[in-house]
Order: C-alpha cells, then sequence, then structure tokens
C-alpha cells in the first residue's frame, strides 16, 4: 500500500529554560454547544486520544530514561498515575507534534504514531506504537465514560510496559514518527517524508503487544518493538 512516513523535527533537540509544569486539562466537560451530540462526542473522543498520546509519550522518555527522573513529576490522566515532564521546551514540542497531527486523526489519515527510542549511534533500539484504525462506532462507545475507561486501560499497558523490556539504555534519544497514507502540504513545514527504509524500523526486533481495544469509534492497539540482544557466545 501507499504508506508514507514522516518524522517530526527537533525530537531530540536539547532542552534549555526553565521549568514550568503544564496540567492536562480537566474531562469533567462533555457537551459542545451548537453541535450535534454526534459530532460533539467525535470530537471529544480525539481530543481524548490526544491527550492520551501526549501522557504516553511523557511516560516512555520517563521510564526508558531519555531524560532524567527528577525532570519528572506526577500527575493523573483519566485517573492513571502517570509520569510528566516539568521542562516547558520539552512539554511544547510533544504539544505541537500532536496538534499538527490532530486535524488528520480527525479525519482518520493517521495509521500509526510511534516513539522511537535510538541508541548513542543513532540506531533504533525500541519502537512503541499506537496504530489506529477507525470502525464504525457501537452504540454506547462515544460515551465519556466508555471512551474514558478504553484510553484508562491502554495507558496503564503503557506505565507498566517498561517491566517486559530490558533496562534502558544510557544516551538515548528519541524521535516521534507517523504514519499516513499521504503526506499532507501542511505538515511539510514541520515534518520530513521518509522513505521506509528509513522510517526508524527497529533492525532484529521482537515484538511486544500491550493491548488492543475499541475506543470512540477507532480500534487502538499499542505495541512495543525492541531489538533482540546480539548472541555472542560460541557455538559447542
Amino acid at each position: 500500500p501507499n504508506r508514507r512516513s514522516c518524522r517530526c523535527f527537533g525530537g531530540c533537540h536539547p532542552l534549555r529554560g526553565s521549568v514550568s509544569p503544564r496540567f492536562w486539562p480537566d474531562h469533567s466537560l462533555w457537551h459542545c454547544e451548537g453541535l450535534a451530540m454526534d459530532q460533539a462526542q467525535e470530537e471529544r473522543a480525539t481530543q481524548h486520544l490526544i491527550d492520551f498520546l501526549e501522557a504516553a509519550i511523557h511516560q516512555i522518555l520517563y521510564v526508558r530514561a531519555v531524560y532524567p527522573s527528577e525532570l519528572f513529576e506526577r500527575r493523573k490522566l483519566f485517573g492513571v498515575l502517570v509520569m510528566q515532564s516539568r521542562h516547558p521546551d520539552l512539554n511544547e514540542y510533544i504539544i505541537q507534534v500532536l496538534k499538527s497531527l490532530q486535524p488528520h486523526i480527525e479525519r482518520d489519515e493517521v495509521e500509526e504514531i510511534a516513539v522511537v527510542i535510538k541508541d548513542k549511534t543513532d540506531v533504533p533500539c525500541e519502537r512503541f506504537c499506537f496504530q489506529m484504525c477507525a470502525v464504525e462506532a457501537a452504540a454506547g462507545e462515544m460515551t465519556q465514560a466508555a471512551v474514558e475507561d478504553g484510553l484508562r486501560s491502554l495507558l496503564r499497558k503503557v506505565c507498566v510496559a517498561d517491566t517486559a523490556l530490558a533496562a534502558p539504555k544510557e544516551g538515548t534519544t528519541f524521535a516521534v514518527v507517523a504514519v499516513s497514507n499521504t503526506v499532507p502540504p501542511e505538515l511539510k513545514d514541520r515534518w520530513e517524508s521518509v522513505r521506509k527504509e528509513d522510517s526508524h524500523d527497529v533492525p532484529a526486533a521482537s515484538l511486544i503487544p500491550l493491548r488492543t481495544t475499541t475506543v470512540g469509534g477507532r480500534v487502538l492497539s499499542v505495541t512495543v518493538a525492541q531489538r533482540r540482544p546480539i548472541d555472542v557466545s560460541m557455538p559447542p
């Protein structure tokens, strides 16, 4: 298929500036004046998905020790305890990455968003994949409770994903990769289109499925690809 990958600029930039925490929004409201309820529910479900992805990226950077642990502080999203960066540059980068993708997620143009962890030699060693596929929502799947329950279950799996992985490597960096069947022109000022062979796939990887669930008219699958260790033992 004509799938394209694009990588967001700036994923590995050094952190500078003062520390200023950002809080995730209150999810108690579930009503949009002037919109049909179905449309309002779809838009709110997408916003919840964006908030989930933002929290998941922060949590991944924490558990894989991409940045020092003292850079993070405890927060809650959907009732799940997560770690969030306190650095404004990193926070703003993550926000802008997801904000640029949000309209394309709403139009179901994005098939996958991945957080790629790279070692000191810039070779991918882990890839946290969030795959999404639009489906017709069943009755009750677009309610606030149903959407939050689904995303809560996924977020919990992300929070404990490190228990199935090898210890974090030192000196790692990260990149955010989106997979789509097209690269809209409006993304080209922040995203670069890359060939499949340059799309930060993890070589010789073991695939660890975390969870698949249906949330707000989308099937969401979370998996981790981790590079298998090289066996240096001599044959008998």
